[in-house]
Formats: structure tokens, C-alpha cells, sequence
């Protein structure tokens, strides 16, 4: 099931989506349709842990799928959540390529426990935003505008066909996104596109962007 924000939004109180056996879509801006690209539900057992080693987890790997990030405030739950990912290598830790931004430079452990210790990118400036709007919702736009362009800045995402930005809290299994993406790089040979996760349109929880999408944005 895909998270999203709330009721308004096609989901229960407590974030699962409303909608049955939810497929991630795929959007293509060239080619102006959708089309559904595969269910991300099903068995744990269909998608096996994997044994990464430390050099698998560089983000300067040669053409892998998947490069992550996440964005942490530098107080509160999100930075424990993330160690607590980072122990167990799952998560944005399970991608093929990772970073964690904030506004200082954070330890967050040694990743799955034994291997690299993981130090936040340090950004600058406030991650203080209002809350407002209809939903009443963090108004951090200008923030994560930062944020991408320390992506380029940092460059691990070049190695990867595909980005995904995920919450702290945002709970998915980095095998079963994997599957979707490599089954789009196969159709789309990596076009411009990004995957929707909601009925409503792309969810702030989890984002996906091919590399060439992103690149698109950036300029």
C-alpha cells in the first residue's frame, strides 16, 4: 500500500492508501500519457533481503538503479529513525546509492551496524518553514529548492538512472521499488519521467524521477 497524507487524500487515518492493490503510474511529459507500470504489493518472501556490501552502497557506483536521499532536521525523531534505518540497512539504506541531508553534519552510525559510518550533508541555513495552506501542511518549498540543488552539488545521483526522495518516516522496501524501476528503464530507456504514488498525483512521502527528469528540472 503507498502512503500518502490523510483523508483527503484517498487515505485511511492512519496513511495506508484507501485504494486496492495500488499500482505506482508512470508518467511520461514527452509522450503526455500514463500507464501502469506494476503493483508494488505483495509478499514479503517474493522479494528476498539482500547481502549489499559497502562498495555496493557508494553512491559513486557505476550505473546502478536507485540513488536515495532523505532530508532530516537536525533535532527531534527523525534523526533516530534514520539511525535506526541505517543499523539495519533498510530503507533509503537499502537503495543501490544514498545521502542524508540536514543543516549540520551528523553522525547516523555505521550502515548496517558494522560497515561505513554515514555522515549527513551539511546544507546550511534554516529547515524552519510555517505550516499553513488548506491541509494546514509544512510550507517548505524554498526549503527542499536548497535541498535539490545540494543534490547536484553532491553529484551521487549521476551514476544512477533513477532518484527517490523519502521521509524520515516514510516506511518502503527499496526491493519492490527496484523491481518497478528496472521494469520502466526497460519501456521508457530511461525517459523523462517520475512515478506517481497517489490517486491525486505525486505525494511528498516518496518521490521518484528518472535522471534524465531530474536533469530536466535542474536547468
Amino acid at each position: 500500500r503507498i502512503c500518502c497524507g490523510g483523508a483527503q487524500d484517498g487515505c485511511d487515518p492512519d496513511g495506508a492508501s484507501l485504494i486496492p492493490q495500488s499500482p505506482f503510474l508512470l508518467r511520461h511529459h514527452a509522450m503526455g500519457d500514463e500507464r501502469q507500470v506494476e503493483t508494488l504489493n505483495g509478499t514479503d518472501d517474493k522479494y528476498p533481503a539482500e547481502n549489499q556490501s559497502d562498495s555496493m552502497m557508494e553512491s559513486t557506483q557505476v550505473e546502478g538503479v536507485m540513488w536515495c536521499y532523505a532530508l532530516i532536521l537536525p533535532t527531534g525523531y527523525e534523526g533516530g529513525l534514520l539511525s535506526a534505518q541505517n543499523a539495519k540497512g533498510v530503507g533509503i539504506f537499502g537503495c543501490d546509492g544514498y545521502a542524508v541531508f540536514s543543516n549540520i553534519t551528523i553522525s547516523l552510525g555505521k550502515w548496517n551496524g558494522t560497515g561505513k559510518e554515514v555522515m549527513t550533508e551539511a546544507i546550511g541555513g534554516s529547515l524552519t518553514v510555517p505550516y499553513g495552506g488548506k491541509w494546514y501542511t509544512a510550507l517548505n518549498t524554498g526549503v527542499f529548492l536548497r535541498v535539490w540543488r545540494a543534490v547536484v552539488v553532491h553529484g551521487g545521483y549521476a551514476n544512477f538512472k533513477w532518484l527517490v526522495k523519502a521521509d524520515a518516516d516514510c516506511v518502503f522496501f527499496p526491493n519492490r521499488l527496484r523491481d518497478a524501476l528496472v521494469t520502466t528503464s526497460r519501456e521508457d530507456d530511461g525517459g523523462t519521467a517520475y512515478m506517481i504514488n497517489c490517486k491525486y498525483g505525486l505525494h511528498g512521502p516518496i518521490e521518484a524521477l528518472s535522471r534524465k527528469a531530474f536533469e530536466v528540472f535542474i536547468r
